[in-house]
């Protein structure tokens, strides 16, 4: 048994924290703030449909604060696509604004290439039609249009998914909206993606892993940086044939025997 004191002195448990509450809700300074956070969410059952973890909801409230969002915010308007959190369209113009960086922002339908009235845009969708967003910086002269059209949402082989066939109308507007603010708006977006547009890129699954001897011919001269990590022995010097003597080998050992006075074997010491 110890006779130490300092052994028997047992420190009492830290108590955490309290976290700051303002008028905008909690006032997180510390990552150990967000990661109690992230534990009340998970227990309250509030976070996003397939985020199981703990850590998922972590990560992706702390990504929203990177592009301006609170915590619980960024839980409502980001989601997590081939492990990446990626930001849903609607979320885009209110961090631009929120931001002070778009001066203009409109989004309209074309039909053949003229504007579609109200009446127009409330009919259904078809093989004609073209989604146009239009956003301005505060520090643009001319504004930024970009479009997706049924005719590009057929192509990229889209038109036939589930989403497509029952809102065609808000796909293709979600994908002008994602060309626009990921060309003239970067900076908002910090390189995150959209939701709308991400989900429709296939997730690579590499299902086997394929040895590099078979999916990449080797090299005749072996790699010099492999030489220099591993450095391997250098072979053993291979001894030269005995040479053939035709003289008598008795005859040389008389002679030696001769001279080292008989001690062949065991030397004076």
């Amino acid at each position: 048994m110890s006779t130490n004191p300092t052994d028997l002195v047992k420190s009492p448990p830290a108590v955490p924290k309290s976290i700051e509450l303002g008028n905008r809700g909690l006032e997180l300074t510390t990552l150990d703030e967000l990661w109690r956070l992230s534990a009340i969410v998970m227990r309250g059952n509030i976070d996003p449909a397939g985020m199981k973890k703990q850590e998922s909801d972590f990560l992706v409230m702390e990504a929203g604060m990177e592009v301006g969002l609170r915590p619980i915010q960024a839980l409502q308007v980001m989601y997590v696509v081939n492990n990446r959190p990626v930001l849903f369209g609607d979320a885009l113009p209110g961090l631009a604004y929120a931001a002070k960086k778009m001066a203009k922002f409109d989004e309209w339908y074309e039909i053949g290439g003229v504007r579609a009235t109200a009446a127009q845009e409330a009919g259904p969708v078809a093989d004609n039609w073209c989604a146009c967003c239009l956003v301005q910086r505060v520090d643009m002269e001319q504004p930024l249009i970009r479009r997706f059209s049924v005719s590009d949402a057929k192509s990229a082989g889209l038109w036939g998914k589930d989403t497509y066939k029952q809102y065609g109308k808000r796909m293709i507007r979600m994908r002008a909206r994602a060309f626009a603010f990921r060309d003239g708006l970067a900076d908002v977006l910090k390189g995150f993606g959209v939701f709308e547009e991400v989900v429709d890129v296939p997730r690579r699954v590499f299902s086997e892993v394929v040895p590099l001897s078979q999916s990449e011919p080797q090299s005749a001269e072996p790699d010099p940086l492999a030489k220099a990590l591993n450095p391997q022995p250098e072979p053993a010097e291979e001894m030269p044939p005995p040479v053939e003597d035709n003289s008598d080998w008795r005859e040389n050992v008389d002679n030696y025997i001769e001279e080292t006075g008989g001690k062949l074997f065991h030397p004076e010491g």
